[in-house]
């Protein structure tokens, strides 16, 4: 909605009604967690739309009454074994290396 306050043309596309249903599942998610390794850009574009998400939420429920029921839990990666979490925890922080540290925090590892 930003960019079309800026006076710029915005397009949405999609691959038809097919997809709808998909599209109404997945409309309140923006997954941050593990997106853009190898892509600083994309991590820190991905962070910031989950940033500003509720900003475009309220403002969607002010313009039509329609509460999109955003909701920014977080998420929970399970890694079987030592071996999955060492993995894991190495590419979290490559992650970190190569955007910066953003706001982005490493996960406490927790194992039985």
């Amino acid at each position: 909605m930003a960019i079309a306050r800026a006076g710029l043309g915005v397009a949405i596309l999609d691959e038809g009604r097919h997809c709808l249903s998909r599209l109404a599942r997945q409309f309140r998610l923006v997954w941050v967690q593990s997106k853009g390794l190898g892509a600083p850009h994309y991590q820190r574009w991905t962070r910031r739309s989950a940033e500003e998400w509720p900003l475009l939420a309220a403002e969607l429920g002010e313009k039509t009454g329609i509460d999109v029921g955003l909701e920014q839990k977080g998420g929970v990666q399970l890694c079987l074994g030592e071996a999955e979490l060492a993995k894991r925890r190495a590419m979290m922080e490559r992650m970190q290396a190569e955007a910066g540290n953003f706001r982005l925090r490493l996960p406490h590892a927790r194992s039985r």
